[in-house]
């Protein structure tokens, strides 16, 4: 990590923890701000013409940058004092000015997906079991619900071996596409879950 940089992240808090992780033993200042200012840019400015003679990284991480903030820190961003290297932590790069993003690298951090746990035996479907999944999981949002279409296929193909048809398996697809339409939750389950119970009656 030796260029200034912009770090784009849904969760800040999680790109500023992986961030300050890498840099473990290096020397960095940390500025962390729910909207960053002109009176936070002053303290940055200040930090960076500190003078060292290795490798400084000021990390400024905040949820928003405003754009007098931003007009701020385009000199420095632009001449960085030696060995100073900036690292800015934002939600969406489109919070930047053009003027900005054009002067540094960008990167993104993804969040990881946490483990999707459906707590239902694929292999054994029941009725109650069924009944259970779809009260606990009706309001489902979008990703979620794309997540758990993906694990339902792979539990069955992959952890009970089940066999499936190609047909069977475009009802999957179908599934995931509908759920990006934003498609109600309860409905493309209760699709899915008849499709594997059918499928033992073949």
């Amino acid at each position: 990590m030796t260029t200034s940089k912009i770090v784009v992240c849904q969760d800040i808090e999680y790109a500023k923890d992986k961030i300050l992780e890498e840099l473990e033993g290096r020397d960095y200042r940390l500025f962390f701000e729910n909207e960053f200012k002109v009176e936070n840019v002053k303290d940055v400015i200040r930090e960076a013409y500190i003078a060292e003679t290795n490798d400084k990284y000021l990390i400024l991480c905040a949820k928003n940058y405003n754009i007098y903030a931003q007009n701020a820190l385009l000199k420095i961003l632009e001449e960085p004092p030696k060995n100073i290297i900036f690292i800015l932590i934002a939600p969406s790069k489109a919070i930047f000015l053009p003027t900005i993003r054009s002067r540094m690298n960008m990167t993104k951090i993804d969040i990881p997906k946490p483990k999707i746990d459906l707590n239902i035996n694929i292999a054994k479907l029941s009725l109650k079991e069924i009944f259970e999944f779809l009260k606990e999981h009706r309001f489902s949002k979008k990703e979620e619900t794309k997540e758990m279409i993906e694990t339902i296929l792979k539990e069955a193909l992959l952890k009970h071996n089940l066999t499936l048809t190609e047909k069977e398996i475009e009802r999957f697809q179908k599934a995931l596409e509908l759920a990006e339409l934003n498609t109600r939750a309860s409905p493309l389950f209760i699709d899915l879950f008849l499709t594997i119970l059918l499928r033992e009656k073949r």
